[in-house]
């Protein structure tokens, strides 16, 4: 059940960035390298063929998509 609200919340985080940019019509993934949960997200977006549909942008080693990251966490009051 622990792992089932891991990804509720991860999913919801890729809602939100949806919800950020009305204008735009993508969905980001912020993942980070070497995070079991989010090898976990994206394994199944792998399983259900949804992994085209996202712009994943990795935030443990790049500075400038952890600030846009971050900057969209405080946007949404997360």
């Amino acid at each position: 059940m622990r792992n089932f609200w891991r990804l509720l919340w991860m999913f919801s985080l890729l809602l939100l960035t949806l919800n950020a940019n009305p204008q735009k019509e993508e969905i980001i993934l912020y993942y980070g390298n070497g995070c079991v949960h989010c090898a976990h997200v994206e394994k199944v977006l792998k399983e259900h063929n949804l992994e085209d549909k996202f712009v994943k942008k990795e935030i443990y080693q790049n500075l400038k998509n952890a600030e846009e990251f971050n900057d969209v966490c405080d946007e949404n009051k997360i």
